[in-house]
């Protein structure tokens, strides 16, 4: 009887093994119960460590020890790696949420500044991007914006003394490009960190090193004029060139582009300026007074930073656009009229 017994527990642990080789490589594999925990979201800021981060993983819920997900994280060489952003990971064990971790790609903004944009069109793109910001989206982003273009350290050292005194013209210094954004309440001042880093890269070696801060406000100024003034960047010197000559002279800029640019600050848009629009009384209306109008138009790209701060002066004082977005220069207002006249009669 005790032999028969014997035989059977044989027979059944045979049988049982072979059970579990059949069934290893779709039902006991350990990675195919990665992500079966709930999608949890977790925001990792920029400066955390693998502890900070791993105790961020614990307070949304992804982890319950966030001290063994650390050490996970170290051994996986994860906290050498780690990159800011939004992790959304399935909740499980240390072990799980590491090698979650380890493939996982975080969720950041991308903000751009597009030339001619004004201080209030950035801060509506960050309102767009206030969920993946992980911001309040009822926050005022206008005064968030000030608020960090007002913080001196925000910007170059080289440029904290020359800033305008007026904070929403400091935004003259931030150059149009894509920056990516990391998460948390900060993406503001990151987002004036690093576009007026790049003007320094691309701008601050063009600008005299003696430039006091009015000097450099009435290039950026300048520059604004000559952003909307051309479409072509390789007119923009001579551009700024014949509005430079008209400063000389003491004569109006008459830029269209300062009209359109109150029109639209008074929320009135325009898309052509008419023959009425010249006679509007307001500081920004560059027919009715002399000299630069009270500050920019909008942001500059590099080309036309450069235009503004080396402009090529050529003695002409005119120029009228054709069709292509190119333009003709003249040194008269005889040949400024035949000039219209061939740009309009151009097919």
């Amino acid at each position: 009887m005790r032999k028969i017994v014997e035989f059977l527990f044989f027979v059944l642990t045979i049988g049982f093994l072979a059970l579990l080789l059949w069934a290893a490589p779709t039902r006991v594999d350990p990675m195919k119960w990665l992500g079966q925990g709930p999608l949890v979201r977790t925001v990792v800021t920029s400066g955390m460590g693998a502890r900070q981060a791993a105790d961020a993983f614990a307070r949304s819920g992804a982890v319950a020890d966030s001290r063994d997900l650390a050490r996970w994280m170290a051994k996986m060489g994860i906290d050498r790696r780690l990159v800011p952003g939004i992790y959304e990971l399935h909740a499980g064990s240390a072990w799980d949420v590491a090698h979650q971790l380890a493939k996982a790609k975080p969720i950041a903004s991308n903000i751009t500044i597009v030339p001619g944009m004004m201080p209030r069109e950035i801060a509506g793109a960050l309102a767009a991007q206030s969920e993946a910001l992980s911001i309040d989206r009822h926050a005022d982003y206008a005064t968030l914006l000030n608020q960090a273009l007002a913080r001196d350290e925000n910007f170059p050292p080289f440029l904290r003394e020359r800033l305008p005194q007026e904070i929403p013209n400091r935004a003259i210094f931030l150059l149009p490009e894509t920056y990516r954004l990391v998460p948390g309440a900060s993406g503001p001042d990151e987002l004036v960190r690093m576009a007026s880093g790049s003007w320094a890269s691309a701008v601050g070696n063009f600008a005299p090193d003696d430039a006091s801060a009015q000097e450099l406000l009435d290039a950026g100024i300048l520059a604004s004029l000559v952003q909307w003034e051309g479409r072509v960047d390789a007119e923009r010197p001579r551009i700024a060139g014949v509005l430079e000559k008209r400063l000389e002279i003491g004569m109006p800029l008459q830029c269209d582009a300062s009209i359109v640019y109150f029109m639209k600050m008074r929320g009135e848009p325009i898309t052509r300026v008419l023959h009425s629009h010249l006679t509007i009384d307001d500081p920004y209306n560059t027919y009715l007074y002399k000299g630069l109008p009270p500050g920019p138009i909008g942001i500059p790209n590099t080309a036309s930073w450069r235009a503004a701060l080396r402009p090529e002066v050529t003695g002409e004082l005119y120029y009228v656009a054709r069709g292509d977005g190119t333009h003709i220069f003249s040194r008269t207002y005889a040949q400024h009229l035949d000039a219209i006249k061939r740009a309009r009669s151009a097919p």
